[in-house]
């Protein structure tokens, strides 16, 4: 239990950067319904040449 707190208290200090990672995702998200269907498209008809 105590190591628990202390690795939770550290989340406290880190930077955000740090903890969120890939902001593909965050991106992904803020692009238009148009576009994401067009970019997952594009990604399925990459994925289905390889």
């Amino acid at each position: 239990m105590t190591l628990f707190v202390i690795f939770a208290a550290r989340k406290f200090t880190q930077p955000i950067k740090d903890d969120i990672g890939d902001k593909s995702v965050f991106m992904f998200n803020s692009l238009p319904a148009h576009q994401r269907k067009a970019l997952l498209d594009k990604l399925q008809q990459q994925k289905n040449q390889n």
